[in-house]
Order: C-alpha cells, then sequence, then structure tokens
C-alpha cells in the first residue's frame, strides 16, 4: 500500500464505506500543532460491517481463535484478550483486517502495522434490556461486541527540509488510537466509561461475563465519546468510542466491550479504527 497525501485531520477517519472490512492508510498533513504542541503527520483507519443475525459468519469461532493465537505471537501481552483469557461462549461471528505499509515516499520513511477486530457474541436470555425485561419476553435482540486494535510503529521517521537542507528529523510515535461502534440500534453498557490516565503499571481489565481481557496503559490516557453511562434514543443513529491519546514507541494496544440492542434480527453494526503518529514539537 502507498498512502497519499490527505489534508484530513488529526481524528477523521480515513475510511471507505461498505459491506465487510475495508483497510485504508494515507498521511494527515498538518500544518499546525495538535494537542500539547504534538504535531501529527501520519494517519488513517479501519472500517467493517456485520450482520450477526444473518447466519453466515465473517469468521467463525476456530478461526477467530486462530486470530487470537496469531495476534498473541505477533504482539505479547497487547495480543486481543492481552493478559486475560475469557471463554468464547455465546461467539456469533467476527471481522478483522490489518494495515501492513512500508514507505520510503517523501518526507516520510520506515514501516508500520496495525491489526484490528471485532467479535460479536450473544447475550444470554436472562440479561434484562432497557425496559428490564429479559430478552426471552422482549421482540428485541441483544450482543455484546468485544473491540481491539494494536500498533507498531515500528521505524517510522519524518524530515522536514528546505531544498536540498533537512531542518528536522524527527522519529513519529504513536499518537492515537481509537475503536468504535455505530449502529440504528442503541448502545449499552460500555465496558469503560471513564477516563483513565496512565501511571507506572496501569492495566485496563475489559469485562465479558466470562472472564476479562485486558490490555497495559504505560503511557497516555483513556477515554470514551461521549462519556457517561449510556446513549439510547436521542439520535438515529447510536455510537460509542474509545480512544487513547498519548505518545507511545513500538506496540500499543486498547481493547473494549458494548451491547447493542435491536429491534430487528438482522442488524447492521459498523466498527472502526483509527490511528494516528506524530511527534513533539520544541518549537
Amino acid at each position: 500500500m502507498s498512502p497519499k497525501e490527505t489534508s484530513t485531520t488529526r481524528r477523521a477517519v480515513l475510511k471507505t464505506i461498505g459491506g465487510g472490512a475495508v483497510a485504508t492508510g494515507g498521511f494527515a498533513g498538518v500544518a499546525a500543532a495538535a494537542d500539547d504542541d504534538v504535531m501529527t503527520k501520519l494517519g488513517g483507519g479501519i472500517h467493517a460491517t456485520l450482520s450477526p443475525g444473518d447466519g453466515d459468519p465473517d469468521m467463525d469461532e476456530d478461526e477467530f481463535r486462530e486470530y487470537v493465537e496469531k495476534m498473541a505471537e505477533r504482539y505479547g501481552d497487547a495480543g486481543v484478550f492481552g493478559t486475560g483469557d475469557p471463554t468464547y461462549d455465546g461467539f456469533i461471528t467476527a471481522t478483522a483486517d490489518n494495515i501492513d505499509t512500508s514507505t520510503e515516499r517523501g518526507a516520510y520513511e520506515g514501516d508500520y502495522e496495525v491489526d484490528s477486530v471485532a467479535a460479536t457474541y450473544r447475550v444470554e436470555g436472562d440479561s434484562a434490556n432497557d425496559s428490564g425485561e429479559s430478552n426471552s419476553e422482549s421482540d428485541q435482540t441483544r450482543y455484546r461486541h468485544f473491540m481491539w486494535t494494536a500498533v507498531d510503529n515500528g521505524d517510522l521517521t519524518y524530515t522536514a527540509g528546505l531544498g536540498s537542507f533537512n531542518i528536522i528529523t524527527e522519529p513519529l510515535r504513536t499518537e492515537y488510537l481509537q475503536i468504535g461502534v455505530e449502529t440504528a440500534g442503541k448502545v449499552a453498557n460500555p465496558m469503560i466509561t471513564d477516563t483513565i490516565s496512565a501511571d507506572n503499571s496501569s492495566t485496563v481489565a475489559v469485562e465479558f461475563g466470562s472472564g476479562d481481557a485486558s490490555f497495559k496503559l504505560p503511557s497516555g490516557r483513556v477515554t470514551t465519546n461521549p462519556s457517561g453511562e449510556i446513549l439510547s434514543d436521542q439520535r438515529p443513529d447510536s455510537e460509542y468510542s474509545l480512544e487513547w491519546e498519548g505518545l507511545a514507541d513500538g506496540v500499543r494496544s486498547i481493547a473494549t466491550t458494548v451491547e447493542t440492542v435491536h429491534d430487528e434480527d438482522d442488524p447492521s453494526i459498523e466498527f472502526t479504527t483509527e490511528y494516528n503518529f506524530g511527534y513533539e514539537s520544541l518549537l
């Protein structure tokens, strides 16, 4: 993949809308410093759509298990379930994608890799819906979604020059990660609802109901958007995202779970991943 220069801002999703999973990568040309004098230079995203009720899984349970093992080999404790080991009870389907890019183009040089997965689970009948009824007593269907992404920023560098003179050469570090869900149904019970800032040994537990996943948070902070306990009927499409901001070398991962509630049997559920790389400006 050959990323292209674009005028997108730091948090714009670089995505192609459509069925299935689509990965896009691109350069984010930012003319001024972002938050805390961090200059964002490279970014992109992954977009995927799942229809968990159509009976045709993108990835079955065995394939998902193999994917989890593969990501554990690739990312270690930053893999899909991190240092946790939840069961696969209620698994329906999953979708995954990968961006593995090397560039020696213009001001950018080096490589990076991004992996992302969204796995959908069935919520058992004793889990109450928003009206207090159980699934077995209502016409609504409820799903729990586990979302994870990891990035390895490799040896990316950005060089700014004037003519034949190089003014600066900066290593690009991971500056922003996001995973999110959007649906015409209702979003319920997000696992993380608060801002979490890193300390020397921060680990964020991701509650599954059948064991926990986890991810380490050695730097930066995690926030949710919107913040608070839940979204309901205040907009045509409900959405929820988990975002990490900081500056990190090497591997960084985030994960969360969220439920969605639907009146139809075969809802369309959209997942997004965003990532950005940048450097801290001293000017």
